[in-house]
């Protein structure tokens, strides 16, 4: 992953906001058994938002996969399996950043490589470099878990909720805050939570001059681990 403006995709969506920069995420996408269309039911019902996305010229997401002849400004008129799938993980990564960052607007574009055809870019705006790359991870892997057959794991939705929680009280511990979600998840569930996140770049170990806990106070602190989204 990368991050950055990348002025060159600037002109392809025309939703951008100027100086919002972007997070750039490169898959490989090979033959599957599933592909957008099978698992784009799946994931409406895991994030109910996605329903709500608009996208190549004010498209619905249903019409986008499902309805082609409906849908108007797309560059791509016929089926592509890789384009759709690539597309639909943009969809997910938006609505995920979307969700954690409180965000009112979020806008991205997906890129198909000429060679080799089975590689593509999605760029999703991002307000840091950290939150991106998060939140990429999160879609990613939920959309790999669907295309496996494996139901969509409510443990992601438990991420993102104390993902969201970190965010609002950026540079400040967030197990003093974890309360709520204790409560609606459990203890076990919250703590892989956090852990995960803090295995994903997003929670880093903060200093306390006193720590009765017995555990690291972990906070989200915006541009920790930003150098290593550079090539």
């Amino acid at each position: 992953m990368r991050f950055g403006e990348f002025p060159h995709i600037t002109n392809l969506n025309p939703a951008f906001r100027p100086g919002m920069r972007r997070i750039k995420l490169t898959l490989r996408i090979g033959a599957a058994r599933r592909g957008a269309r099978e698992i784009l039911d799946q994931l409406a019902g895991f994030l109910p938002t996605l329903s709500f996305h608009r996208c190549c010229g004010g498209n619905l997401v249903r019409q986008t996969f499902f309805r082609r002849s409906e849908r108007r400004h797309c560059a791509i008129r016929r089926t592509d399996d890789g384009v759709d799938l690539a597309h639909l993980v943009e969809h997910v990564v938006i609505d995920v950043q979307h969700y954690v960052a409180r965000m009112k607007i979020c806008s991205g574009v997906t890129c198909a490589h000429a060679d080799p055809p089975d590689l593509y870019d999605v760029f999703v705006e991002s307000p840091e470099a950290i939150l991106g790359r998060a939140c990429a991870g999160i879609a990613v892997d939920l959309v790999q878990d669907l295309l496996a057959s494996r139901r969509a794991d409510p443990a992601y939705l438990c991420m993102m909720q104390v993902a969201r929680l970190a965010r609002d009280s950026a540079g400040w511990p967030v197990h003093p805050r974890l309360g709520p979600l204790l409560s609606l998840w459990g203890e076990r569930n919250v703590l892989q939570a956090v852990e995960s996140l803090k295995d994903r770049g997003f929670l880093e170990e903060s200093a306390a001059c006193f720590n009765f806990s017995g555990r690291p106070l972990l906070a989200y602190v915006p541009g920790f681990g930003a150098p290593a989204l550079s090539p």
